[in-house]
C-alpha cells in the first residue's frame, strides 16, 4: 500500500535543520509537523531554495523566486507541484497571497487544505500583516474563504475566524518535543526574538539595567536594523547583559539549556515557539502576552502589562524559591498534557477525515 502524501507548504525547513541563516517561528513549527507526519508514515514534501533533494527523510522541491512577475511564477509553481505530487493533504501556515491559488487548485484536485493560524492577527480584518501591495491582502482573504479546514492556536483566533469568515476550526497549540538535556547550571534570564518594534526588546534592555544582580542574555535577527543597533549599543554599556545578536535554531536550543527564565515583551503574539522551548525544559515565562490565559490559569509563569510590573514580578520570582519550584512542577505537568506531537497529529487527522 502506497504512503499518503502531504506537502508542508513552506520554504526553509532544510535551512533550519542545517543551521543556514535566519528562519522564523513559523518554519520551526512546520519542521515539527513535517517530522510528526513522517513518523506517522506519510511521505512528506516541502520546498527549498536549493536543488531538489531528499534530506532527513523529507522530500524538498525547488521553489523558484522571481522579483518580476512574482505572482505569475508563484501560480505556475503551485500548480506544477500539486499536480506532480498529488498530495492527499497540504498544510499551509501564515498569511500569504499564495493561499488563494493553492486553495483553488486544492478544490480542483480534491486535496485537503489545512490552514494553520500563526498569529492572532491572521484572522483580524485590516491587521493581517500580508506583505506587498493591497491586492495581496485581498487574495489572502479570498484564500481563507475558499479553505475548508482550520487549525487555530487559541480562542481569540477561533472567535475572529468565525466572526470575520464564518469558519469553524479546531484548536491545536504548537507542538514540541520534551527536552531532557538541560545543563546543571541554569543561570540566565533570556530574551529571544526578532528585533521588531512590536517585540519591544528595549524593555528587556531596561530590565537588565534595573536588576544588576542577575545575568541577562538576548538574541535575535535584525529585522529592524535601527532598533537592533540601538539595543546592541545600549547592551555594551550594561555589564550583566550579553547581546548575542543573530543565532541559529540549534544555538537557541543550547541557550535555553542554560536559562532559568524566559522574558517576552511583545505587544501581541500567536503562540510563541520560545514559550515551548522554555516549557519543554520546565522554564517559567514572564510575558506581556498570555495566549488563551494559559500562563495565568496553569501557573506557567507570570503575565504582566507594564515595564514596572515586569521588573516587580521578576524580583519576586527570583527571591521566592518555593514559588519558582511550584511553577516548574506545573509546567512539567502542563507540557506533558498539552503539546504532545502524536496526540495532536491524530486529532488533526481525525478532524479532516
Amino acid at each position: 500500500m502506497s504512503k499518503q502524501k502531504i506537502i508542508i507548504w513552506t520554504t526553509g525547513i532544510d535551512d533550519l535543520i542545517e543551521s543556514n541563516g535566519q528562519v522564523g517561528g513559523l518554519i520551526v513549527q512546520m519542521m515539527h509537523w513535517a517530522f510528526a507526519f513522517q513518523k506517522e508514515n506519510f511521505k512528506v514534501y516541502s520546498f527549498t531554495k536549493g536543488s531538489n533533494r531528499k534530506f532527513k527523510g523529507l522530500y524538498f522541491l525547488k521553489m523558484s523566486r522571481k522579483k518580476r512577475l512574482s505572482i505569475v511564477f508563484e501560480t505556475i509553481n503551485s500548480i506544477y507541484y500539486i499536480v506532480k505530487v498529488r498530495p492527499e493533504i497540504i498544510l499551509f501556515r501564515g498569511a500569504s497571497r499564495n493561499l488563494y491559488i493553492v486553495s483553488k487548485i486544492c478544490a480542483l484536485f480534491k486535496v485537503k487544505l489545512v490552514f494553520m493560524g500563526a498569529s492572532d492577527v491572521n484572522f483580524t480584518l485590516g491587521k493581517e500583516n500580508v506583505s506587498g501591495r493591497s491586492y495581496n491582502k485581498k487574495l489572502y482573504r479570498k484564500g481563507l474563504k475558499n479553505t475548508q479546514y482550520f487549525a487555530v492556536q487559541n480562542k481569540m483566533q477561533a472567535d475572529n475566524l468565525f466572526k470575520n469568515y464564518n469558519k469553524e476550526s479546531i484548536c491545536i497549540p504548537n507542538i514540541w518535543q520534551e527536552k531532557s538535556n538541560a545543563v546543571d547550571t541554569k543561570e540566565l534570564i533570556i530574551w529571544v526574538g526578532n528585533f521588531r518594534s512590536l517585540k519591544r526588546p528595549y524593555w528587556f534592555v531596561n530590565l537588565s539595567k534595573k536588576i544588576s544582580t542577575e545575568q541577562f542574555t538576548m538574541a535575535g535577527f535584525p529585522v529592524n536594523k535601527k532598533l537592533y543597533a540601538a539595543c546592541s549599543d545600549h547592551s555594551n554599556r550594561i555589564s550583566n547583559l550579553d547581546f548575542l545578536g543573530p543565532i541559529s535554531f540549534q544555538e537557541s536550543e543550547a541557550l535555553f539549556d542554560r536559562a532559568k527564565l524566559l522574558i517576552c515583551t511583545s505587544e501581541y503574539e500567536g503562540f510563541p515557539n520560545t514559550f515551548l522551548q522554555a516549557w519543554s525544559r520546565n522554564i517559567p515565562v514572564i510575558s506581556t502576552v498570555d495566549p488563551s490565559n494559559l500562563i495565568a490559569e496553569n501557573n506557567l509563569g507570570c503575565f504582566v502589562e507594564s515595564e514596572d510590573e515586569l521588573s516587580n514580578k521578576l524580583q519576586v520570582l527570583m527571591k521566592n524559591e518555593k514559588l519558582f519550584s511550584k511553577m516548574e512542577a506545573s509546567i512539567a505537568e502542563y507540557f506533558r498534557d498539552n503539546h504532545n506531537q502524536e496526540a495532536y497529529l491524530n486529532r488533526l487527522l481525525k478532524y479532516i477525515e
